[in-house]
């Protein structure tokens, strides 16, 4: 029982460590909570009892989008937006690790709700994981109606493909990260940064082609001037000497 623990940590330490909390750009995270405001619309609608629920919590938090691992070694790994008062506050991942037999994967949305601000605060500083014997409530009508907190926490799941076979959550681990300290970040904005570059450079070489083809060009814009001057006066000193 020691070296699973072990090894399910290992597991999830490591799928953790390559995985950003929050999408890298602004693109990916208007993305984002889009698909996590579809995610809370279908919970609702597959049961109007969660309005309610969701109503009385701390916060929530969704998870749109998380895919499950294949055989022997199977995984998720999902991001998502914590609300909290109805109010998106921050960003966040899961991921899960899991040993055993888990033939055939398939994608699955997840609601986390938090009934206490010492629940929610454990989520934030990084220190909830569920442990072996963890489940999670799969998403029906009347489903919020019955659920029960287990330490100030209770956990939804769903799958467009239809009824999930399990709802296992055990080794999901979290990360979060605040709007505020995403939205201070450089390096969160990478792709729009990159895109600033190319256009200025993009800029100075339109320039720089524009003033060496008007060169080419014309390399001395006065001469075609001056020799219609000189033509000028020619004819006009013969009209004069036509005269005298």
């Amino acid at each position: 029982m020691k070296s699973f623990v072990l090894l399910l940590g290992v597991l999830t330490g490591s799928a953790m460590v390559g995985c950003s909390t929050a999408p890298t750009t602004e693109v990916k995270r208007d993305k984002l909570e889009d698909h996590a405001q579809m995610a809370l619309n279908r919970f609702k609608q597959e049961d109007p009892t969660a309005d309610k629920f969701l109503s009385n919590a701390r916060a929530y938090a969704v998870f749109p989008t998380a895919g499950k691992g294949g055989a022997v070694v199977g995984g998720a790994y999902g991001h998502g937006i914590l609300y909290e008062g109805g109010r998106m506050t921050g960003y966040c991942n899961m991921t899960q690790a899991s040993v055993g037999a888990q033939i055939g994967g398939q994608e699955f949305s997840e609601l986390l709700v938090f009934q206490t601000q010492a629940a929610l605060d454990r989520f934030k500083h990084n220190d909830l994981n569920f442990t072996g014997n963890a489940s999670a409530i799969v998403s029906k009508s009347g489903a919020a109606a019955t659920a029960k907190y287990d330490n100030g926490v209770a956990v939804f799941v769903r799958s467009d493909a239809g009824l999930m076979a399990e709802a296992a959550i055990a080794g999901q681990g979290f990360t979060y990260r605040s709007m505020d300290s995403v939205d201070s970040d450089p390096n969160m904005n990478r792709d729009t940064n990159t895109a600033t570059v190319h256009t200025e450079e993009h800029r100075t070489n339109t320039n720089t082609n524009v003033n060496t083809n008007t060169n080419q060009a014309d390399p001395n814009p006065n001469t075609n001037v001056n020799g219609a001057d000189r033509t000028n006066e020619r004819k006009s000193m013969d009209n004069n000497a036509r005269t005298e």
